[in-house]
């Protein structure tokens, strides 16, 4: 399961509380094993990879690369604006590592304006009374883009 596959009104799990504070705060992290290096996302209790359990949170990139999208047409979050884009984002760790996440398009950017291989950054919707939740942005490398124009 990834950070925006649960409803937003849905309880965080003890293992993702932490990265939860720290969307709260608009910071983006990911877990790292101490062992084995392997970045985790979602967060779990234990690496994957080695079934470590020293964990440690590090800051992620926030700018990464759409993998795939989908546009939805149906208003899954009450005050939801469909249709919208929905967007998985690989985040290149620069060391030959990375991990995807998935979450909502930013409603300023048209559905029509994504595409595979745009570049794309994080930020976090806090919708009132709910958790955050991940929002992207289309992103140059420099600046975001303005709303429906993808360069």
């Amino acid at each position: 399961m990834t950070a925006g596959s649960r409803a937003s009104g849905d309880p965080p799990t003890d293992c993702s509380d932490t990265f939860w504070a720290f969307a709260a705060a608009g910071e983006f992290r990911v877990q790292e094993c101490a062992d084995c290096r392997s970045v985790i996302f979602p967060p779990r209790i234990l690496c994957r990879t080695c079934h470590g359990t020293s964990l440690q949170w590090v800051p992620a990139p926030r700018q990464g690369v759409v993998h795939s999208f989908t546009i939805n047409r149906r208003e899954w979050v009450p005050g939801q604006a469909v249709p919208n884009a929905i967007c998985l984002v690989e985040f290149d760790l620069g060391d030959g590592r990375s991990f995807r996440v998935l979450g909502a398009g930013s409603p300023s950017v048209a559905p029509h304006a994504w595409s595979i291989g745009l570049r794309a950054e994080i930020g976090f919707d806090h919708p009132e009374g709910n958790r955050p939740r991940p929002v992207f942005e289309l992103y140059d490398g420099h600046r975001r883009l303005p709303p429906g124009a993808p360069e």
